[in-house]
């Protein structure tokens, strides 16, 4: 199959399966902890501390978005919400209605997105393996960062547990297989990107019975056991 049935695959997959159910299964603590730590990876690594533009790649329903947004004293002032699936996006608009001056909308994939003006931050959140050509999407991420600009790189860890059985049986999912932490750091390097941080990130919950498990980032051992890995790196002039 090729790579635009694949992109047309994807995006019937989106808007008739996915886009109405999507934030059941994200509104929980484990979720708003990876938005959390792409909001510190914001506020450690763009070097503009107000006033910051950002652009997502594969936004979805515009949960992140609206966390950066609504949060007083924010260093993000304007915001690119990108997402293959239109069904997703107009659930994006009616959710960021308030912002809607200082966020816009745009549709495509990130392999052949275009976009005409420059960003100080790009990130995608566990989006990366659903792309055609994942490099080919890193490479384009750099002529659209501002100068020292930094990407933000989330994907799920796909020894963990729980995500190995629905890797296997849905093909949707199989680019887990080849956006790994290793791969995503060679392609960084390769396209003029210096790694700034790598950290795994392991289940935060609210049941007391598995606060455990996110004390586990402190044994390097044990990442293969962590729900979402990410990566942050800088434009290298």
């Amino acid at each position: 199959m090729n790579s635009k049935n694949t992109l047309s695959k994807q995006r019937n997959y989106y808007n008739e399966t996915v886009a109405s159910n999507f934030d059941k299964t994200r509104m929980n603590s484990n979720h708003l902890y990876k938005i959390e730590t792409i909001e510190g990876f914001f506020e450690k690594y763009c070097k503009k501390k107000s006033n910051c533009r950002v652009l997502e790649l594969g936004g979805g329903t515009g949960l992140h978005a609206k966390h950066f947004m609504d949060k007083e004293n924010a260093c993000v002032e304007d915001f690119i919400l990108s997402d293959l699936s239109q069904d997703m996006l107009k659930i994006a608009k009616k959710r960021m209605h308030k912002h809607k001056d200082k966020v816009k909308f745009m549709s495509g994939a990130a392999e052949t997105f275009r976009l005409d003006e420059q960003v100080d931050c790009i990130y995608m959140s566990g989006t990366m393996h659903h792309f055609t050509a994942p490099k080919q999407a890193i490479k384009n991420c750099r002529t659209w960062l501002s100068e020292q600009g930094i990407i933000i790189i989330c994907e799920p860890i796909i020894t963990n547990p729980y995500a190995w059985p629905r890797v296997i049986f849905k093909s949707e999912e199989w680019g887990q297989f080849v956006v790994t932490p290793r791969n995503i750091q060679n392609w960084l390097v390769a396209n003029g990107y210096e790694i700034m941080e790598k950290r795994c990130l392991h289940y935060r919950s609210n049941n007391k019975c598995f606060r455990f498990l996110l004390k586990l980032e402190k044994y390097p051992i044990m990442n293969w056991s962590a729900v979402m890995f990410a990566v942050v790196a800088r434009k290298v002039i």
